[in-house]
């Protein structure tokens, strides 16, 4: 039924009732306003190239020198990102570089490098150049052919396999010439950050002397990922400098390979000037402990000479250390203090022309060490190939067919745990082939440009940025911890991200999953069941530390509604019905139906959340967009779920247990109260009354439960609102689950109808064309009404996620009603609609600038303009961030947002191949099989 009531839109506030955001906070003026943790507004971020594997991040390399600010490990124990910094050097204020409590503006210090390439001939620094008192001299920023600045760290073009086969070296020997890549990429002069050049350190023995500035180096990056610099030297006119930043693929530990070639790049390789040497100069400086922000790790852990094994070792300080870092290069020749310094420097044998040094990590020093040992044994050239091989066998535009070569004699495999986890069988092949999907997104990116969406160079240049954002969100929004091998999901492995080191299972499971899922689904299976035993212990609370438990406090339906979406989207990929007798899924998918039903009013048949999508308190209690989406999840997960049952006569997976029947009792709604468990662990039944105060917007307190290795049947005594017996679920609904472990189809169908008819019956309302969807409303018939909309989780989503698509039983054309709510987001109607600006998408009060995640809702529910936006916006160096300058499209907050990458390419990638299957007169063909955005269509 229409809402009778004119909803009013939520509005800006009014001026001066709002303090502008300090260190990414604001708080009200006025009693009653909510009060808002946003992030800081950015005037300007420094550049950044980036790499990494799933055990270490190189999450700040600069463009510019190609030195290593900072290396990122996980800890379990610490349940948080654990930082090796650089000595401190000054810098000016407002840098971005997602400072916390103990690194505030106006401290006048920031980290530096701690891994610094520099070439010396005879005393004299040749690179970085230190001109005037050790500083760099850096050159103006590279212009692309139409005369624009051309983005500094941008994502270039991989190499070819011919270039792949000579990249940075042949082994830990001399390195013959191989042909060269060309890059478009540069870096250029740095934007207020860090003071130009104070990253480079003084020269070692003896004074700087004047040199020529250098031009800027070119970057550009392996397969997407892997990052390498040519530089030319000033003072060797006829030699170029090249850096390549390796994590190898599987191992605990990277690796930097430094080489001097010849500029002309052919003919026999002349003899090395004499006096010239390579070094990788060692500035150790804090380690941090980062969750949301650093802080400092108190103590004395600096490097020290690891003899046994010719490494220089750092621990984390620390009575017991949560992570080491330990280097060794090729030659296994030592570190050397630096003089008059407290830093260090590995320096390439005499005559060689190349430097490789390896980085392990480990809990402690002689785990570190040892590891370095391994990776230098092993030796760069493979360790590169591997790497290479690794991310070309999943390519989403080209893909090689070698991600199951056979191994050769001697190779070493990865290390990787074989005692402590199940092992089965690979997922089944999706419905499209990598090959067959990688031809569609070609062949979209061709229609592209034939429609005048892209020009060749942008089409060219957004392949470029897809590929290295996914392998962002890849490598950045999923790792290992250290200590116990563990999966965790987390924002971002960056702290340049401001809520970095943390998990937000709408992050995860929303945004960044949907692209792991079509780029490895076997990797895709392993982390969603590492997901749901470690995050459903809390499930839909706002933020968890890594091991799951709750950091910020805060019931947020969307949250839990993305675990039966993304089980749903993962069933619908791959057949693989196995999932499901996982004891952690069946466990996990227990609890979070019992929190969000624990949650339903019984007048409007709603469920309340507490917090927006965007983490800011809600306007009232009933969400639409969140209930639509959990929906939506409930329809999805029956029908794939329905799909699974006839494979149930066949015998389960070696080492899969059966999962008894569980109910799902009804808990009344209550307000929002501090949070703590509702049930002691161990109790069983129903929660007493007395346990929860009537109203809406109920945070009932979900009480830890064990998922990891229990079997179902033992959950009784450990999750909430669960009965021993099977009994009697809500609305008279016996189980939720079947004997055999997978979901009742006809319980979440029907859980699913119920909250469709509520949104339609109490969630639409009068619009300016028309009925619409309100954003939220206080009670049944629409009353309250809240006219708005925010990005993290907009309306427009609901065509593409499928609640659009008309139901027999639909009282009204949902289609219909969603066209004129998405036309009230884009229109002036809209308070937070979008500004003037080449780079504009709506807004929200979290953040007042353009959203990607705005783009990438835009892109699945049809706004194919928005490619051009993606291949033009500079965002943060071409990695996806938060927010971007309407005008500029530069970054202006959240920089490094992992998840988001994650998010902004999977739906890029299937607007390509939407493109590649649309008929050419332009009508819509059928969606790709097996993208997974939802069962409908959209609404445009």
């Amino acid at each position: 039924m229409q809402g009778t009531g004119r909803p009013q839109p939520a509005g800006r506030s009014r001026p001066g009732t709002e303090k502008r955001p300090r260190d990414g906070a604001s708080e009200p003026l006025l009693p009653g306003s909510p009060i808002l943790t946003v992030p800081e507004e950015l005037a300007a971020v420094e550049p950044v190239a980036v790499t990494g594997n799933f055990w270490v991040s190189l999450p700040d390399l600069d463009p510019a020198t190609a030195a290593a600010r900072s290396v990122g490990v996980l800890s379990g124990v610490a349940r948080a990102l654990i930082e090796f910094t650089g000595a401190p050097v000054g810098r000016q204020p407002g840098h971005g570089d997602g400072h916390g409590p103990a690194e505030g503006p106006g401290t006048g210090e920031a980290p530096g490098p701690l891994l610094m390439p520099v070439v010396e001939q005879d005393g004299r620094r040749l690179w970085p150049p230190a001109p005037e008192g050790g500083r760099t001299a850096t050159a103006g920023p590279a212009t692309t052919a139409s005369g624009a600045p051309a983005a500094v760290g941008a994502c270039d073009r991989p190499a070819t396999t011919a270039a792949r086969a000579t990249a940075a070296g042949a082994g830990d020997g001399p390195v013959t010439p191989g042909p060269r890549v060309p890059a478009a990429a540069t870096a250029g002069d740095r934007p207020a950050g860090r003071l130009p050049g104070s990253e480079s350190p003084e020269t070692i023995g003896g004074a700087p002397q004047q040199l020529p500035s250098p031009a800027s180096p070119e970057l550009h990056y392996l397969e997407g990922w892997v990052p390498q610099w040519q530089i030319d030297l000033p003072g060797l006119p006829d030699w170029r400098l090249e850096v390549t930043w390796l994590a190898p693929a599987g191992q605990r530990g990277f690796a930097v390979a430094l080489r001097l070639f010849p500029a002309a790049g052919s003919g026999e390789r002349p003899p090395l000037p004499a006096g010239v040497r390579l070094g990788l100069l060692v500035r150790p400086g804090t380690v941090y402990r980062t969750v949301y922000h650093r802080r400092p790790l108190a103590g004395d852990g600096g490097p020290f000479p690891y003899r046994w094994t010719k490494a220089l070792a750092w621990e984390a300080p620390g009575t017991v250390p949560v992570a080491a870092l330990a280097l060794r290069s090729a030659a296994g020749d030592p570190p050397e203090r630096e003089t008059g310094g407290d830093g260090w420097a590995f320096w390439s044998p005499p005559g060689t022309g190349e430097l490789i040094v390896y980085g392990g990590v480990a809990p402690e020093a002689d785990g570190a060490a040892t590891t370095a040992v391994h990776l230098a044994r092993v030796g760069w050239q493979r360790l590169l190939d591997a790497t290479l091989q690794w991310l070309a066998a999943r390519d989403p535009f080209r893909p090689q067919r070698d991600r199951n070569r056979p191994q050769a004699a001697g190779e070493q495999d990865p290390v990787e745990p074989h005692g402590d986890r199940q092992r089965v069988a690979p997922a089944p092949e999706p419905a499209l082939s990598p090959w067959r999907r990688a031809a569609l997104r070609r062949a979209g990116l061709d229609r592209a440009v034939a429609l005048g969406l892209l020009s060749p160079p942008e089409a060219r240049a957004l392949e470029d940025r897809l590929r290295c954002n996914l392998w962002f969100s890849l490598f950045y929004a999923h790792g290992r911890t250290l200590d116990g091998d563990d999966w965790v999901l987390l924002t971002s492995r960056s702290p340049r991200y401001y809520v970095s080191g943390a998990h937000w299972t709408r992050d995860s499971l929303l945004w960044a999953f949907p692209a792991l899922l079509s780029t490895d689904p076997d990797l895709a299976r392993e982390i969603l069941v590492a997901a749901f035993a470690r995050y459903t212990r809390y499930p839909g609370e706002h933020s968890q530390y890594l091991d799951g438990t709750v950091l910020y406090p805060g019931w947020e339906l969307d949250q839990a509604a993305a675990w039966p979406l993304t089980l749903a989207r993962y069933l619908e990929a791959t057949s693989d019905a196995s999932i499901l007798d996982e004891p952690a899924v069946a466990a996990g998918l227990a609890a979070v139906l019992a929190a969000a039903e624990a949650r339903r009013d019984e007048a409007t048949g709603l469920v309340a959340t507490f917090l927006l999508p965007s983490d800011d308190p809600a306007q009232a209690p009933f969400v639409t967009y969140d209930n639509a989406l959990y929906a939506q999840a409930l329809e999805d997960l029956a029908r794939a779920s329905a799909r699974t049952q006839a494979r149930r006569d066949r015998p389960a997976a070696p080492g899969h247990g059966d999962a008894s029947a569980v109910a799902v009792l009804p808990v009344a709604v209550g307000p929002e109260v501090p949070w703590r468990p509702t049930l002691a662990a161990g109790s069983a039944g129903r929660a007493s009354a007395a346990d929860h105060t009537p109203g809406a917007g109920a945070a009932p307190n979900i009480p830890p439960a064990s998922t990891a290795g229990s079997a179902f049947s033992a959950l009784a005594s450990s999750r909430p609102g669960v009965a021993p017996p099977a009994g009697t679920g809500p609305a008279g609904t016996r189980t939720t689950r079947h004997p055999g472990g997978s979901p009742d189809p006809a319980w979440l169908a029907g859980r699913a109808a119920q909250t469709r008819r509520a949104v339609l019956a109490h969630c639409v309302v009068p619009g300016p064309w028309g009925p619409q969807l309100a954003w939220a409303v206080a009670g049944p018939g629409g009353a309250g009404a809240v006219l708005y909309d925010e990005p993290p989780g907009t309306l427009e989503l609901l065509g593409p996620y499928g609640f659009a698509r008309r139901r027999p039983d639909d009282p009204l054309d949902v289609a219909a009603v969603l066209a004129n709510t998405v036309r009230w987001i884009y229109s002036a109607h809209n308070p937070y609609g979008p500004p003037a600006g080449p780079f504009a998408t709506p807004t929200c009060p979290h953040a007042r600038h353009p959203w990607l995640l705005s783009v990438a809702a835009g892109l699945l529910a049809g706004r194919r303009e928005y490619l051009g936006w993606l291949a033009r916006a500079p965002m943060d160096s071409g990695f996806a961030c938060e927010t971007v300058d309407a005008a500029t499209g530069q970054v202006r907050t959240g920089p490094a947002f992992a998840t988001c990458a994650g998010f902004v390419t999977w739906a890029a990638l299937a607007t390509l191949e939407r493109l590649a299957l649309e008929e050419p007169d332009g009508r819509s063909a059928r969606e790709a099989p097996g993208m997974g955005t939802g069962s409908g269509d959209s609404a445009h």
